[in-house]
């Protein structure tokens, strides 16, 4: 996939962001309630609400370090 260059570091920042916000939400519930039957669901809803967070967080941050 060929990203033009100025629209890169948007890029790589969200994909990050989702990235770390899929794993950490999903250990973060795996922790919390372990496997039961309402693990997808919980997972996928924390996961979102993560990633409202992640997102700009990433944007904002990664210029300035």
């Amino acid at each position: 996939m060929n990203i033009p260059l100025k629209y890169r570091k948007i890029v790589s920042g969200v994909l990050i962001a989702l990235i770390m916000s899929l794993v950490m939400s999903f250990t973060m519930t795996e922790v919390t309630m372990s496997f039961s039957s309402h693990f997808i669901v919980t997972w996928m809803r924390v996961f979102m609400i993560g990633s409202l967070v992640a997102i700009p967080t990433s944007l904002i941050v990664s210029p300035m370090i």
